[in-house]
This record gives structure tokens, sequence and C-alpha cells, in this order.
């Protein structure tokens, strides 16, 4: 049993309160918290935000890993209709009061790591009134300050919930807004996927362990809640940790990226644990390589799904099942999957015209489920949409059979150990030092993380430069994972006729 797909985020924790209050919700160290309590504790963090001034449409942040915390204040903020801003604590100082100042974040709850770092950005953010330490008991003193009474706001498919930030190719993050009506409509899309999403009977136990910044790791918990699944909280996925979980908590499903995995796999070679309890291993960010999936068949023992998705699309738009993850099928395995129910799409050339079954194109889907739009950039929407359909960025083909096939990322993106990154931000921030003349970044393969970044720099004449040197620069204007650790000096960068890099030459 679950709530009807129609009603609000809002009503996760009421409904199964109701329902069955003493069942664990989440668990978070050697904290449990049972639905009942997570409804109560919702409550009491709405009223919090309502007595500090928060107004429905007002925007809330959470700068911290994944914890009890954060979901008590996802769910309180839903319930004061109060718009959640999710915020990569990896971010440099810099790049965080951008997003906490262009959505004008009236409160941030935030991990004691972070506290003297948002103090220092006060006077650079108006708009933020409140700070609110996240560590267990001064989160729980503030939100127990509270009556645990439901402010029982009334809700709309339109409210927007949630605002994540995803960087574009001019480098500026934008904010992504997410509605209810599309939460709903990716909690109906996945009940038609089949037996290896969770259900209710018997109860299911998932571990939410991919940063719940990303619309990976915070839709991953909310399937589990909208279920009544118990949740096993972790502030990173390690492999040890996440294996001795599924043994101990028997872990029914779990979602990671395939880096993980791997890391995962050799855990799992070295010291085995008992895995039985696994249905399936969800991942996404990029597909499973033959070798890591034979492999893996062997050890594990256990079925995997893959998933393709965005920020825009509020996740999965679709998905390559079980039974496709054929050692016997090696083509397949490089798809992304079909479309999920709920969703259409099509490969499009540079008109907008729909491409016949096995060209290459743009990759558009329309569905109730992707964003409503970006936050002030009415001009960045109108861009990302024509007729409804969303324009993904990101090039493929699609075969006869309806399965996608990601051939390029038109927008230049870079994914990195599951972290999104985009090249103009970084050769922005490399501009920034007075030696370097032009810089192009680009993706090349890397064992463990999938892609590295590589930096090829212009210098200005008569100029000296090495990695180490732009490393330390880099360091106060861009988050750890987004520098470049591999430089390559040039005379020129390869130019096409009209003047634009060739970055394909670059990348060969």
């Amino acid at each position: 049993m679950h709530p009807q797909y129609d009603q609000p985020v809002a009503d996760y924790p009421r409904f199964h309160a109701q329902r069955d209050p003493d069942s664990i919700a989440y668990i978070d160290g050697g904290h449990l918290c049972s639905y009942g309590e997570l409804d109560a504790r919702s409550n009491r963090v709405a009223n919090a935000l309502q007595d500090a001034g928060c107004k429905p449409g007002d925007r809330i942040a959470y700068l911290g890993v994944n914890s009890g915390s954060y979901v008590e204040t996802f769910f309180g903020a839903n319930k004061a209709r109060v718009v959640y801003v999710g915020v990569n604590w990896r971010l440099a100082p810099a790049e965080l009061a951008f997003i906490l100042n262009d959505a004008g974040v009236k409160l941030v709850v935030a991990d004691e790591a972070f506290l003297s770092c948002l103090e220092e950005l006060r006077n650079q953010v108006p708009s933020l009134q409140h700070i609110i330490g996240a560590e267990r008991e001064t989160f729980g003193r503030w939100r127990d300050a509270q009556p645990d009474v439901d402010p029982s706001m009334a809700h709309s498919p339109d409210d927007s919930i949630l605002q994540f930030y995803t960087s574009g190719t001019t480098g500026k993050p934008k904010g992504v807004m997410i509605s209810n009506r599309a939460m709903g409509e990716h909690r109906h899309s996945e009940d038609q996927f089949g037996y290896w999403y969770l259900k209710s009977e018997p109860r299911e136990v998932s571990i939410n362990a991919m940063p719940n910044f990303h619309i990976g790791g915070l839709g991953w918990l909310l399937i589990g809640l909208f279920r009544g699944a118990k949740v096993i909280l972790m502030p990173a996925p390690e492999p040890g940790a996440f294996l001795d979980y599924v043994e101990h908590e028997k872990v029914t499903h779990l979602f990671a990226v395939p880096v993980v995995l791997g890391m995962m796999l050799e855990e799992q070679k070295k010291s085995p644990r008992d895995l039985s309890s696994l249905k399936v291993i969800h991942y996404g960010a990029s597909a499973i390589a033959p070798t890591m999936l034979r492999e893996a068949l062997e050890v594990m023992k256990v079925k995997f799904c893959q998933y393709y998705g965005m920020t825009e699309t509020n996740g999965v738009i679709t998905y390559l099942p079980p039974e496709c993850h054929d050692l016997n099928q090696p083509g397949r395995l490089k798809s992304c999957g079909r479309a999920v129910p709920g969703t259409q799409i099509k490969i499009c050339d540079g008109q907008g015209q729909e491409l016949p079954r096995g060209e290459s194109g743009e990759i558009w889907a329309r569905s109730e489920g992707v964003m409503q739009g970006y936050w002030n950039r009415p001009d960045a929407t109108a861009a990302a949409f024509v007729d409804g359909w969303y324009r993904s960025g990101d090039g493929g083909r699609m075969d006869e059979d309806g399965f996608v096939y990601i051939t390029d990322r038109i927008k230049d993106m870079i994914v990195s150990g599951g972290e999104n990154i985009y090249p103009s931000e970084v050769e922005n921030a490399l501009l920034e030092h007075g030696d370097v003349f032009e810089a192009a970044v680009v993706g090349v393969p890397h064992e463990k993380w999938g892609e590295a970044l590589k930096a090829y720099v212009v210098c200005k004449e008569c100029k000296n430069l090495s990695g180490e040197e732009l490393i330390d620069f880099l360091r106060s204007r861009l988050a750890g994972y987004k520098i470049p650790r591999q430089y390559e000096f040039v005379a020129e960068l390869p130019r096409t006729a009209s003047g634009k890099i060739q970055k394909f030459r670059l990348r060969a």
C-alpha cells in the first residue's frame, strides 16, 4: 500500500503513519525513526520553518550528507509548502553563494563542517536569515521547540516542491523546478516497471547512499518512503559498509553508479558477504561494462537494472531491465533502455524533425514528470522546450525495438564518478588566471571514474605554467571533482574555419 499518485509528497509520511506508525522509516547510523515519528518530526520542522518566517513559495536549503535531519527537513519543507533547494556540499564558497543568492534562500540547515563557511557568506547572501545546525542534538532542539501538530496546508499539484541546480553550457547554474505533479507521475511510472521495484508486501529494505543533492539520490530515497520501505541512510557510498548493510539488514534494493558497483565487486571478492536478500541492483549515470557485469553476475549473483535521466526530467526516462543484461547480447548492454511508462522519447535533427530509427540526433522527451522550468530563467526554459518536448542536449539513436543508445553529449557534459561536469564552467575558471590565454577541457577515459578531466591550455606570451600551479589556483573557485588533474600546454587549440574549437580532435 502507498499514497495515491496524485497526493502531494508531503503525504508520504502522513499515509504510512496512519497505516503502520511503528514500522521503521529510516536508519541513520544507530538511530531508528518510525513512520509515526517521521510524521510528527516533519510536522515540527514545518512549524519551525513557519516560526522562522518562511512562507509558501519561499526557498530553504540543506547543506550536508544524507541523514535523518535531511529527511525531516525535506518533508517539513513540503508540509510548510516551502520549496526545498538541494545544494551540493562539495561546491566552492563562490559557487555556493551564487546558488543561495539565485534562489533567495531564507534558511539553511547545514552539517557542522559547513557552518563557518555559511557564516562567512552571510554578507554576500542578503536573503539568508537563519542557519540551523544539522547535527542530531542541535537540530533536535530547534525542531522540538515546536508542536507536532500538522500544519495541514492545502497543496496543489502544480506547487514547486524541489529546486535542484544544474550547470548549463554558459557555466551559470540554473534552478530546476520540480512539482508535486511531476513526483506523482514518477511514482506512477515506477509501479509499472515490474517486480524489481519496491513493493509493500513483503516489506522492502533500501539503501540511500548516493548523495541527496542529486535527483538520483533523492529520487531513490522517495521511492522507498513512498512505498513504506525501511531506508538505510548512508553519508557516502562506502563499498564495505554497503555490503555489510545488505548482509545484516537484509537489503532488497540498492542504487549506485557503476564506479561504486566496481568497488563493491572488489570488496565482495576480498571479503564475501551474504547477498541473498538482494533482488536487484539499480544503477545509472553510465552503462555497465560487459566485463564488470560478467564478474558481478558470477560473484554477487544478483540482477541489474539501468536507468537514464537527468535533473530536468526529475530522474528516470529510460530503463534497461534485468532480462536485457544478457552477456549473449553485448550490443544491448550499450543501450540505456526503453522509455519508462508515461514518457515519450524521440530522436530529432537540428530542426526538430523526428529522425528514422537508427539515425543519430538529439534525445527529446515528453512527460508529466519533467521539470516546470528554470527558476527565474524564462529564456532558458523556452529554449529547453518545444511543444512540450524537453530537449535533453544528449545525442543518441533509437533502434527498431525502441532501445535508446547515447552517442555523444551535445552539451559537452563530462560524467566523472557519477558527477556531471560542464567544461565551460571549468574553462571560465581557468581563464581567470592571469597567465592563461585559452583553455579547453575534455573528458578522457578513466578506469575508476569512467571519465577524468583533461585541460588543454594556451599560455600568454612568454609565460610558463605548471599543472600543479593551476590546480592550486582552482581550489578556491571550483569543487574538487571539477578540477582537472591532467594538463597539456599547447601553442594553439584546433579550430574550425569559423573559429570554433574542435574538441573531438582534443579527445582523440
